[in-house]
C-alpha cells in the first residue's frame, strides 16, 4: 500500500485515508466472522452462504440428476 502511494505520489492525507479505509473493511470482515462463530450455527446451515464485505448472496444448491 505504501509503495503504491509513493508510485502515485499520493499526499500523506490520501495515504492515511486509504490505510484507514482498508483497516475498517478488514475489521468489518473479522467482526462478521466473529459474530457467526459466536452464534454457533450448525455447519450445514452455513454451507450454502457466501459472505463478502458488502453483500451476502445465497449460492444455488447443486442438483443431482436423477436417472
Amino acid at each position: 500500500m505504501a509503495s503504491n502511494a509513493r508510485r502515485e505520489q499520493a499526499t500523506y492525507k490520501q495515504f492515511l485515508l486509504e490505510l484507514l479505509q482498508a483497516e475498517l473493511a478488514d475489521r468489518d470482515v473479522r467482526r462478521q466472522q466473529r459474530l457467526v462463530r459466536a452464534a454457533k450455527f450448525p455447519r450445514s446451515k452455513l454451507s450454502g452462504w457466501r459472505t463478502s464485505t458488502s453483500t451476502r448472496t445465497r449460492t444455488s444448491p447443486r442438483r443431482s440428476s436423477r436417472t
